[in-house]
């Protein structure tokens, strides 16, 4: 939300007003509304925009080293490009800097759980058990 209304962005994403007005009421902070709008109302620009500004002058900041044989300068501003492009990325959503962890089923307590109800239940029934048992261990080798 940059300060567009809520029937422009309706209009150019192809929603309906009360979809995207409804997503605005539920979705988005009170106080990120009314400082988007204050700064709306001021003429300051997005972090964007002003992004999209910064990343146009280094980029000249760049030719020009290049042109000047300057390695350092251009060094520092390709470095700089990059931490722009970084930022960019992270403020579109492209980069996803979130830890994820990764984590073992095949060792976790509730699955060691199931897994011995699953054979204790199939004791009556010593094929199906070792079908089971078979299958399982297969599956659980494959994933180790």
């Amino acid at each position: 939300m940059r300060g567009d209304s809520c029937r422009r962005l309706a209009a150019r994403y192809g929603l309906s007003y009360t979809a995207v007005h409804r997503h605005a009421k539920a979705h988005l902070p009170p106080a990120l509304v009314e400082l988007t709008r204050e700064r709306a109302g001021a003429g300051v620009a997005s972090a964007q925009a002003q992004l999209a500004a910064l990343v146009l002058r280094v980029e000249a900041l760049l030719a020009g080293a290049e042109r000047d044989g300057s390695k350092t300068q251009a060094i520092a501003a390709a470095s700089e490009l990059r931490r722009c492009f970084e930022l960019q990325a992270k403020i579109t959503g492209e980069l996803d800097e979130r830890n994820v962890q990764a984590v073992n089923v095949l060792v976790a307590p509730e699955w060691l759980l199931i897994r011995a109800a699953i054979t204790e239940a199939l004791l009556p029934y010593p094929e199906a058990r070792l079908a089971v048992s078979g299958r399982l261990r297969a599956l659980e080798s494959a994933q180790s």
